[in-house]
Order: structure tokens, then C-alpha cells, then sequence
């Protein structure tokens, strides 16, 4: 009985409980599609006008390439943690805790502004909607959503997924029903709004742009947190 008391537990075993769809669900609400259209893309067509599809294009150029790196290494160091993880394993711990900083700030930083960002959105359709609280109730129900058991979670995320995919379908629907301008006007001839006129997009507003593109799509490195669901 004492030998059995002082032998030292076997170390639990993780239950993969996500599967390739939960992860899948999980890191395609992290991207945030609907923020990205409603939230995120506006700004970019303030800042270049349709010079915003060439900032997606190369925005998209640059994630795809990034998305590569986070597989390979997600891959090769398939532990959950994230970013510095593969950091502290390839550059050392000292750059991994660091790594560990930069996700901490970005993790404060990102629910202030999508809670802030849909409660503009809200306000269209409810006038005089009061943004700070609505933002307060969206990052507490996301909160709750997220304490849930992380199959149940990965369901939840996937059905609000589905809202918003719905969502973005009937603006492209809309914008395709009342057509201006051809497609290929936006990438040879891009304009931007300037002093209540439209005028050539400059390659310093597209590149402005494309910075802020780039977090428009961010949200794919989140499969790497899942790295053990996977293996």
C-alpha cells in the first residue's frame, strides 16, 4: 500500500477531443473574416480607395508565405504555445520569452478593438447604441464563450463562423447586383480619395494599406496553438 502510495503518477494523457474540422472552425474564427470586412477594410479604403485590392493581394502573398513557416515549424515542434514555442526551440528561451511578450500585448490589445469595432458596427443599425459598454459585453460573452470545454467552444466559434460567412456573402452579393466599375479597373487603374476628390492611388497609401491587410487576414498562425490536437 505505501509502495503504491509513494510511486509517482503516470502523467496524464492528453484527450484529442478537437480533430483537424474543430481546429479548422477554431483558427477561421480567429481570423475574424466578418471584423476584416466590417471593421478592418474600411480603414484600408480611407487610407488607399481600391488601391485596397492591391494591398490584399500582396497582404496575401505575404501570409501565404508566413503560413508556410508557422506549418513547418508547428510541424516540427508540434506543442501547444504558439508563436514562442518554435521561437525558444530554433532562437533560444531568451527569444522565445520574448515572443511570449509580443503575444501577452497582442492578446490585451485585439478584444478592446474588435469589441470596439463591432459596436460601430452595431451603431449603424441601433443609433445612439453606446460603443464602451456594448464593447464591454462583447469581450465578457466572448470570455464566457471561451472558459467552455474546447470541443464546445470549437462547435460555438463554427456556428457564429457560419453567421458571419453569411454575412460577407450577401455584401458580395450586393456589390455584384450594382456593378460600377469593371473588376480590372481596380488593379490598372486605382484611385483614392484625396481633398473631396479621387485621385491616383500612391504606392505610399497601397503600402500603408497593405500593413493593415496583413492583420486583416492574421489569424491563421492560431492552428499552431492546437499543435497537439493535430499530432
Amino acid at each position: 500500500m505505501l509502495d503504491d502510495q509513494l510511486t509517482p503518477a503516470a502523467a496524464p494523457k492528453l484527450v484529442r477531443s478537437l480533430g483537424v474540422l474543430g481546429v479548422l472552425l477554431l483558427t477561421l474564427s480567429v481570423a475574424t473574416p466578418a471584423s476584416s470586412v466590417f471593421v478592418i477594410i474600411p480603414t484600408m479604403l480611407q487610407v488607399a480607395g481600391t488601391g485596397a485590392v492591391w494591398a490584399m493581394i500582396l497582404a496575401g502573398l505575404v501570409c501565404v508565405a508566413t503560413a508556410f513557416i508557422y506549418a513547418e515549424l508547428s510541424s516540427a515542434y508540434p506543442v501547444a504555445g504558439g508563436e514562442y514555442v518554435m521561437v525558444a526551440c530554433t532562437l533560444g528561451p531568451m527569444s522565445g520569452f520574448a515572443m511570449l511578450g509580443v503575444n501577452v500585448f497582442n492578446n490585451l490589445l485585439f478584444p478592446p478593438i474588435l469589441g470596439l469595432g463591432i459596436a460601430d458596427v452595431l451603431a449603424t443599425l441601433v443609433p445612439g447604441l453606446p460603443a464602451i459598454p456594448v464593447a464591454l459585453a462583447i469581450i465578457a460573452a466572448s470570455t464566457l464563450i471561451a472558459v467552455l470545454q474546447i470541443r464546445i467552444n470549437a462547435w460555438v466559434t463554427g456556428l457564429f463562423l457560419v453567421v458571419e460567412l453569411v454575412a460577407i456573402l450577401v455584401i458580395v452579393w450586393l456589390g455584384l447586383a450594382e456593378t460600377v466599375r469593371p473588376f480590372g479597373a481596380f488593379l490598372l487603374d486605382p484611385v483614392m480619395p484625396h481633398a473631396g476628390a479621387l485621385v491616383p492611388a500612391s504606392l505610399s497609401a497601397i503600402g500603408v494599406a497593405t500593413s493593415i491587410a496583413i492583420f486583416a487576414l492574421n489569424g491563421y498562425g492560431a492552428a499552431v496553438y492546437f499543435g497537439e490536437e493535430m499530432h
